[in-house]
């Protein structure tokens, strides 16, 4: 993933044109599988995944939900992925998803450690705010969303006494916590 994303900004993948893919609905296997394949922090479960084909071959997908952190919007943009330069492509799948869905309200997240939130500009979102940096942890090379370790599900499944933190139960676990760069928050409003 990092090695094709180093060949797209050093302009070595061949592009695709947005205007020449079809449309598509992915299945959620295919989506998996793509995310997996072609998004830095992989698949996240969605309600709708819209798909671009080029020959038959699938080339771009962006996924849309619930929103997970601020319920106050409708949807949450929460992956946009391609295989390869896709010239267009968000435009031509978010223009579907708007004519599709008839949103009223849009929230997405641009991770600070891979990327500047210049997509979403382009696509009509404005810029809301920058989080604060947030963390997950690491063990033997493999990394952990803090979620799949909160101070409950420790307590719970390693029988911890609740007078240690968080970072002393993981750490004592041989889990190290690391931070990362914050988000920027986008959010695109369709009502006057």
């Amino acid at each position: 993933i990092i090695e094709g994303k180093i060949q797209h900004h050093l302009l070595q993948s061949f592009p695709v044109y947005a205007r020449k893919c079809e449309i598509v609905n992915v299945s959620v296997d295919a989506e998996r599988e793509f995310l997996n394949k072609h998004h830095i922090q992989g698949y996240v479960a969605s309600k709708v995944c819209i798909g671009l084909e080029f020959k038959g071959t699938l080339i771009a997908i962006m996924s849309f939900g619930t929103p997970r952190y601020n319920k106050k919007y409708e949807y949450e943009l929460l992956r946009y992925a391609t295989d390869g330069s896709v010239v267009g492509g968000g435009s031509k799948l978010l223009s579907q998803f708007e004519k599709t869905y008839n949103p009223k309200t849009l929230i997405s997240y641009c991770n600070l450690r891979y990327g500047s939130g210049k997509m979403y500009e382009s696509l009509g979102f404005k810029y809301s705010h920058t989080s604060n940096p947030s963390y997950y942890y690491v063990k033997n090379g493999k990394r952990f969303n803090r979620q799949s370790l909160t101070k409950k599900k420790m307590i719970e499944t390693y029988g911890f006494l609740d007078t240690q933190t968080e970072f002393q139960m993981a750490e004592s676990l041989g889990y190290s916590k690391i931070y990362d760069c914050g988000n920027k928050v986008f959010v695109k409003s369709y009502t006057a």
